[in-house]
């Protein structure tokens, strides 16, 4: 005899339950998820809302905040926030705490909304297993590579607006593929580009490789071609998005509205194959250590993660198409890195990569929605019932064992976000410190210039800055550096005499050094520490600085 009926695609919605519905009859589910991403964005990015922080660009930006290299990068939304935050006396460097507050409200809605449909798309109504798809979808908000990017003050309203609608894009495709649903994301996709172009990484990573999910739901006749047409939809929407970021930037500079930045996307074969080179050797520093954002050898971990959850979907025979995921997460990996290639100039710094991120968290919620379905089909199969039952036993062996090795799989993956969020509060403060390095030799600075305003009563209006012969980019207390992380904002040409004006309240320009005075008092010379007695000449209203 047979307990009762069902399929391996029992608890994918194939149509009769709507988007809607699901969510209020698991309203539950919706409360939890909302409450531990908040808790999950708490723990990652607490550090940077109870301490004041400051980038490269931060004393610029106080000081103007007509920041037009945003137009010439191709982020013209993030250029009209600004804009209209600036006109409205909002300082995006001064206001940074309820800013980033804003961020970290739609960093939470974002992952609250991807874990509701990726657990519509998949059948989930357990709360751990729809909190599980939640911790690993956390990944694409809970890395080092995000708070990279977020360590500059000036990005959270940008991020805000991104973020958010990235992942409006990215559900709207994947929850149908009608033209209503298709231009929606379009447009959205177009609003999350002009904040920051690596998110195009995270649409692509969203839609194809959590698209997969939809696959067992299509009837077999119908899948492939199912499958291409929503490849082809997805790739089309994400590639004319792209142009039109680019062509945009090529119209404001013909409108001389901009200058030509050198940053821009090139055709030019050389550069691009040059690039690819470049990015190849470079999956080295992201797989051993994050680009040196994480403890030697810890990127390892997230490998095998991602690898053991491959091969227990293969050996559980899921519903899902391995073959079909494995081509998207490819895709979406090469794609996390596409903007790099057409790069003129290219940076390869953790912010521009984030969508590195997007795919692994996309690779193993997906790996997780599709082991807890077939867990909850399984359960449910039909069992033959002899005399002494040993097939119903054996089976519920074998569901008992699955769910323990899923249980560990989990756990392990809880374990490492939690050990990124402490990776994250460590890199928080070390830029704490490396500012508060920067703002105790700027004050010093401005002390010596303050008394000998006193002493000679003459106001200083002029101050040149120039780096002694080895100049230190970082200061010896702080232990990361990568691109403008961890870099002394003493040594940023643009920004340093701003960062002496600001907390000295002077208000003096900047010229060139000049020779005469370089070659009388500093030619050659290098400093190990601050000496201010040394490095600092004040002569009539000009102050000479040397870094040391």
């Amino acid at each position: 005899m047979v307990a009762r009926i069902a399929s391996d695609n029992r608890h994918y919605p194939s149509s009769p339950v709507k988007f809607i519905p699901f969510i209020v009859s698991n309203r539950t589910n919706a409360f939890y998820s909302l409450a531990f991403s908040t808790i999950i964005m708490l723990l990652g990015y607490s550090g940077l809302l109870l301490r004041r922080h400051y980038s490269t660009d931060s004393y610029h930006l106080i000081d103007n905040q007509q920041a037009y290299w945003y137009l010439q990068n191709g982020r013209y939304t993030w250029w009209q926030v600004t804009m209209w935050l600036d006109q409205h006396g909002v300082n995006l460097v001064l206001d940074q705490r309820p800013l980033l507050v804003l961020a970290i409200i739609s960093f939470t809605l974002s992952l609250t909304l991807l874990t509701l449909v990726f657990s519509y798309v998949a059948g989930l109504t357990i709360p751990l297993q729809v909190m599980s798809v939640n911790v690993a979808l956390s990944l694409l908000f809970i890395n080092v590579f995000v708070e990279e990017f977020m360590l500059f003050p000036e990005v959270a309203v940008s991020a805000a607006i991104g973020f958010l609608f990235v992942t409006i894009a990215a559900t709207l495709l994947l929850k149908s593929s009608r033209w209503q649903y298709a231009i929606g994301s379009f447009a959205c996709l177009m609003l999350a580009l002009g904040c920051y172009q690596s998110l195009i990484g995270y649409y692509l990573a969203i839609v194809l490789v959590g698209g997969a999910l939809k696959t067992p739901t299509i009837a077999n006749d119908k899948k492939v071609k199912s499958v291409i047409l929503r490849w082809i939809e997805t790739i089309a929407i994400a590639g004319i998005a792209g142009i039109a970021n680019i062509v945009i930037v090529k119209m404001l500079i013909k409108a001389s509205v901009i200058i030509d930045p050198g940053r821009g996307a090139t055709t030019n074969v050389h550069t691009m194959l040059a690039n690819i080179i470049i990015i190849l050797k470079y999956q080295f520093k992201l797989w051993w250590n994050a680009d040196g954002l994480m403890a030697p050898g810890s990127m390892i971990i997230l490998l095998c993660i991602v690898i053991i959850g491959i091969v227990m979907a293969i050996r559980l025979h899921v519903s899902l198409n391995v073959t079909e995921l494995l081509f998207a997460a490819a895709l979406s990996y090469a794609a996390s890195f596409a903007v790099h290639v057409l790069e003129r100039d290219i940076q390869l710094t953790p912010r521009s990569n984030m969508a590195f991120w997007a795919v692994q968290g996309i690779l193993l919620a997906t790996l997780i929605c599709s082991l807890f379905t077939k867990h909850n089909s399984r359960q449910e199969q039909p069992v033959p019932l002899d005399k002494d039952n040993s097939n119903g036993a054996d089976s519920q062996i074998i569901t008992n064992n699955n769910a323990r090795s899923m249980f560990v799989f989990i756990s392990v993956i809880s374990i490492f976000v939690f050990g990124i969020t402490l990776n994250m509060q460590d890199i928080s403060y070390d830029l704490y410190t490396s500012n508060s390095l920067d703002k105790d030799y700027a004050l010093n600075v401005a002390a010596r210039i303050h008394d000998y305003e006193k002493e000679t009563g003459v106001s200083v209006k002029k101050i040149a800055i120039k780096e002694d012969a080895k100049p230190q980019q970082k200061y010896r207390s702080t232990r990361y550096y990568n691109n403008q992380l961890g870099r002394r904002i003493m040594n940023v040409d643009y920004a340093n005499y701003q960062m002496i004006n600001y907390l000295g309240r002077l208000q003096m320009e900047k010229i060139d050094f000049p020779s005469k005075i370089y070659k009388e008092y500093f030619n050659q010379k290098n400093w190990e520490v601050e000496d201010l007695d040394q490095q600092l000449i004040i002569k009539g209203d000009t102050a000479y600085l040397m870094l040391y």
